[in-house]
């Protein structure tokens, strides 16, 4: 590099003089090493693509789980098996128990995964490596502080969809359903659950309502599974009781009449 012939000025010559000696310390430096700040640092080695033929033998694949900020910032690579097995970082390191400073070997799949937790104080960083030749695609899952981003698949074939998933179970002549948010990986046969995210609950009769009548100083109380009925209950003039969770009314000469009608919307139990 030669230094041009312009008008002294003290900000200009020392960002040329910066700039020649940063090209003199790169003269001889081979292609795998990367300058920095006026030093040389050696380049990670090269992650080689993913998705189509595998990769020879001995190149390997490195995610990482790492966060940041104070507002649950994260960001992390999920890493698909060509077998459809899930290789989530952070899921890993905590089903085998790795902690900060720990470097372990693990069988996932038939493959042999080597975890390193690298956190510092602050911020936790987990990386897994996979050998290449095993890696079907890579997905990222990245949450910043205006919210999650998602999962993009960002090598290799295959997509994301989102799927609602349903639990159901009866539970005293109720359906109980959980509803679950279930993220797959779809490439082919291949659909690989990545995550299960509880959406809520909701339940449902499979039947008449139960609900108890019994009179009790002088009044006409129901309890029980009054919910599905409390219009009718409101239009035989009944009240709610706040305190003790039950409809009343003052008994009177009507009483068989009013458990008659409640009887043609819920199965009663007379006390």
């Amino acid at each position: 590099m030669v230094l041009p012939c312009v008008p002294y000025d003290r900000r200009v010559y020392i960002v040329l003089v910066r700039a020649y000696m940063c090209e003199s310390m790169c003269a001889g430096v081979s292609e795998n090493v990367d300058v920095v700040d006026g030093g040389a640092r050696e380049r990670e080695p090269h992650t080689p693509a993913v998705g189509g033929a595998p990769e020879s033998a001995g190149e390997v694949v490195k995610v990482s789980y790492s966060t940041w900020g104070s507002f649950g910032q994260y960001g992390q690579e999920i890493i698909i098996l060509r077998d459809g097995t899930v290789i989530e970082p952070r899921e890993l390191a905590s089903r085998y128990g790795v902690s900060k400073g720990d470097r372990m070997s693990v069988n996932v799949g038939g493959v042999d995964v080597l975890i390193e937790d690298r956190s510092s104080r602050k911020n936790r960083e987990i990386e897994v490596i996979v050998p290449a030749e095993h890696v079907l695609a890579i997905i990222n899952d990245i949450r910043t502080s205006s919210g999650w981003k998602g999962f993009r698949v960002v090598r290799g074939p295959g997509e994301v969809v989102c799927v609602l998933d349903q639990d159901e179970r009866i539970v005293d002549n109720k359906k109980v359903v959980d509803v679950y948010k279930a993220y797959y990986y779809i490439h082919g046969p291949i659909r690989a659950m990545i995550r299960r995210e509880y959406g809520g609950r909701r339940t449902e009769l499979t039947g008449k309502p139960r609900v108890q009548v019994h009179i009790e100083g002088g009044k006409i109380v129901v309890s029980g599974d009054t919910f599905q009925i409390r219009q009718i209950l409101k239009s035989l003039r009944f009240r709610w009781s706040h305190v003790y969770r039950v409809w009343y009314i003052d008994a009177q000469s009507e009483v068989e009449k009013i458990i008659e009608k409640i009887k043609e919307h819920a199965e009663v139990e007379e006390a």
